[in-house]
């Protein structure tokens, strides 16, 4: 999963489809907000975050349809492993966006609690990067299929509890 702008590093990209994103927190953390916070109260509490080429993080939160306030904040753990941060967000060591598809079931049972669900994360593209075309086993080319098309369901199945772009771009295919 990679989020815009994508860099051209001369590799062939299939886009699979998207992930909504989730700001979730251990109850407990959360409760360290005041009882009307605003966005930029989440820059004072701990966070965790994925590596960023460019050394900062940040947040892009939806404010309005296509329009995001970004948070910046300073991560007390970054790591590349989802699984990883997904623990050290239940073990409350800080505010983490995950892929919804992660954190459903955390947020279900209560362990997790989702901040600002009416200002979400700008959503991720699932991607699959492979060298050239030419060349692409038919195997693989039906795998990639395969991919494409369990993505879209899952984004749109009522179990998938929202991904603006992906619901836009799919009303727009549909008519």
């Amino acid at each position: 999963m990679r989020f815009p702008p994508l860099e051209d590093d001369g590799l062939v990209v299939k886009k699979l489809g998207h992930s909504a994103q989730r700001l979730v927190a251990r109850a407990d953390l959360a409760a360290t907000l005041s009882a009307t916070p605003s966005l930029d109260a989440l820059s004072t509490l701990p966070s965790l975050d994925m590596p960023s080429s460019n050394h900062e993080h940040r947040w892009l939160l939806e404010t309005q349809p296509g329009h995001y306030a970004e948070i910046r904040h300073t991560p007390r753990l970054i790591s590349s492993d989802l699984d990883m941060m997904l623990q050290a967000a239940l073990q409350g060591v800080g505010v983490a966006q995950l892929p919804e598809l992660i954190v459903r079931e955390a947020l279900q049972d209560g362990r997790l609690v989702e901040l600002f669900s009416e200002h979400r994360p700008k959503c991720g593209i699932v991607h699959a990067v492979f060298a050239s075309r030419r060349g692409l086993l038919p195997a693989v080319r039906g795998l990639l299929d395969v991919f494409e098309t369990s993505f879209k369901e899952l984004s749109l199945s009522p179990d998938s509890l929202y991904c603006s772009l992906n619901r836009t771009n799919s009303r727009i295919q549909d008519h």
